[in-house]
């Protein structure tokens, strides 16, 4: 540890604004982190802990010239590591980023992020400030205060704007790129005979004939959950409530717990109550039913749907897995690696099913072409459902 002064004497109010591009650039990669996961875990993961790594690099950079500014202490160790992070880091930022753009991205995608005239002005300012910093630091003293305050204004700026084009992109994306048939809306507005439906800000309630059994079901990841309503409505004609949960932005697998609330408000009305979802949200059902099992007794299963657990249960927990035949999205090495370790579950493969079949949103990118239409195969999952989780 070193104590020698540098010819850079920062102040603290330089290294407060050293600290916003900071901020603002561990915001934008955490939505962007958060947003790959609704499709990818890997790539999610992967591509957080190179946003991470590199928002140490700047926070130990913030560290050296706060204790500069107010100890008077240059304790390199803070500084020294800046290049080796911030490069591993945009290493490992970069492997999924392309992964995720071969395996998913799409020419209507990136219409919509490019389309919107808001976020390419905001993604213009940022990237012509962020190049205008690195032109002036490579010219300039950047051992003057002068010179660092420039540059950071520059670097904040240019952060700042591309944070706003990162929420743009996503809320497009989020909100946009797998929206419910008209059929959902229809269903929606026009409920009537044996199933009444209530409109909740973070769920659709389905009251169905029975009183006796309840299933909570998690939306897949980026897919609006008014998507699943005819599918849910065929549970509730079939004796089944139903609570057809809601997540913001549609990333349900960052709300693992969405299900928490609402059994609190209704486990205690039913004889037996089941957490399902489809794809990442039958995942993030899987994460939270060990919670729900030890609160709530009356929970007694788990519906897969193009879909794996992640967690073991015991003999007595009903799992019900299935799946279309041609599905295309369901990554089948990780499905046999997870449900392998199940000491029990009942599983059907439906002919002709794909992944989106589950869901009433169109054609999924990455899935394969389905010979059975969506409501037969919702149909046929009711059935192997009835005859299998309830004990």
């Amino acid at each position: 540890m070193s104590e020698t002064k540098t010819s850079l004497e920062p102040t603290v109010g330089m290294t407060l604004l050293d600290a916003v591009p900071v901020i603002f650039f561990a915001a934008s990669m955490t939505f962007v982190a958060m947003f790959f996961s609704a499709k990818s875990l890997a790539a999610g993961w992967i591509f957080g802990t190179g946003a991470f790594l590199s928002f140490l690099a700047g926070f130990g950079k913030v560290i050296w010239k706060l204790l500069l500014a107010v100890a008077k202490k240059d304790i390199q160790v803070f500084k020294k590591h800046f290049r080796v992070l911030m490069s591993s880091g945009f290493v490992f930022m970069l492997i999924p980023s392309v992964y995720y753009i071969k395996k998913f991205g799409s020419a209507a995608g990136a219409g919509k992020i490019f389309s919107s005239i808001p976020g390419i002005i905001c993604l213009l300012i940022g990237l012509g400030s962020f190049i205008a910093m690195c032109v002036y630091g490579a010219k300039a003293d950047m051992d003057t205060a002068k010179a660092n305050w420039t540059e950071e204004i520059l670097n904040s700026v240019a952060q700042i704007f591309i944070f706003i084009f990162v929420i743009v992109s996503l809320f497009n994306l989020s909100y946009f790129s797998y929206s419910p048939d008209p059929v959902c809306d229809e269903i929606l507005e026009s409920a009537s005979g044996p199933v009444n439906i209530t409109k909740k800000i973070n769920y659709i309630f389905l009251d169905g004939e029975g009183n006796e059994n309840l299933l909570v079901f998690y939306p897949g990841g980026l897919v609006n959950n008014k998507a699943y309503v005819p599918f849910m409505k065929k549970f509730a004609e079939a004796g089944f409530d139903v609570v057809l949960l809601r997540a913001p932005s549609d990333l349900i697998i960052y709300k693992t717990k969405a299900a928490k609330p609402v059994l609190k408000k209704y486990a205690g009305k039913y004889d037996k109550v089941f957490l399902g979802g489809h794809s990442l949200g039958g995942a993030a059902a899987s994460m939270y039913a060990p919670e729900a099992i030890k609160n709530f007794p009356n929970v007694k299963g788990l519906l897969l749907c193009g879909s794996y657990s992640m967690n073991q249960f015991d003999s007595d927990f009903s799992i019900v897995s299935v799946k279309g035949e041609g599905d295309g999205v369901l990554r089948m090495n990780k499905y046999l690696e997870y449900m392998g370790k199940l000491s029990d579950f009942s599983e059907l493969t439906i002919p002709g099913g794909n992944h989106a079949n589950f869901g009433h949103y169109g054609f999924q990118k990455g899935d394969n072409a389905s010979s059975i239409s969506a409501d037969q195969q919702q149909e046929l999952t009711v059935k192997f459902a009835l005859e299998n989780l309830i004990n």
